[in-house]
């Protein structure tokens, strides 16, 4: 059985058993709330506070707006790009979007966890279909997936890619739930007074006790809620 990692996001390991396996890549998937997007940036932000070294692809935007997004949560990364513990890679023209996969394994193999912003997006954009009608423009969904777990089984890490529901057709959706090692899926119900927050781990590699979490938005990102136990 691979070793497990820590995520360090409060609540959350413990209730993974551990941690999550080195060597994974997790699909995390929600509404246009970005919660799933708050999730992904405090993992890598908190891998890299606790020592390692970070990818982060935007596809949808530039660096400077993430970065400022991050900095309303706490989630500084200014000192850690300027010694390159953390790098910002922009894909925002068509010909970098198509070499996606290039990007990623380069950084994977540099021993960076990354994070893919956001694979929903480009889908919308027709550049990765689940079936390719023309090669010259579109790329196969399932060899970007397939070459990112080929390069996270090599090279170990916790790599993620973000997909926000609707953007994607069901069948692409399945997909990427098919191939994945893990299926982490945000929701939220509204309440008079409050809302209630959970996330449902949809697929797992290894045995986790509990497969739908509550957590809660805090000041510094997400806290899973534990349960204690008499």
């Amino acid at each position: 059985m691979p070793l497990k990692v820590k995520t360090w996001i409060p609540g959350l390991d413990e209730a993974l058993g551990g941690g999550l396996p080195d060597g994974c890549v997790a699909a995390l998937m929600g509404g246009p709330t970005a919660v799933h997007e708050l999730f992904a940036r405090q993992l890598l932000y908190l891998h890299v506070v606790k020592g390692g070294r970070a990818a982060y692809i935007s596809a949808r935007r530039p660096a400077s707006d993430v970065q400022r997004e991050m900095e309303a949560y706490g989630l500084a990364v200014e000192d850690a790009v300027k010694d390159g513990r953390w790098v910002f890679i922009e894909a925002l023209t068509r010909s970098a979007r198509e070499e996606l996969l290039s990007l990623a394994k380069s950084k994977i193999e540099e021993g960076r966890w990354i994070l893919i912003d956001s694979l929903s997006y480009l889908a919308s954009l027709g550049i990765y279909r689940l079936e390719v009608e023309d090669a010259a423009t579109q790329k196969p969904l399932s060899s970007l997936l397939k070459g990112l777990l080929k390069a996270s089984r090599r090279h170990g890490g916790v790599h993620s890619i973000l997909v926000t529901r609707g953007l994607m057709d069901p069948r692409s959706e399945v997909l990427v739930e098919d191939l994945v090692d893990y299926v982490l899926d945000f929701t939220h119900e509204v309440a008079p007074g409050r809302v209630t927050r959970q996330l449902l781990i949809k697929k797992a590699s290894a045995p986790i006790s509990t497969p739908v979490l509550n957590f809660k938005l805090t000041g510094e990102g997400i806290a899973v809620e534990t349960v204690t136990r008499i």
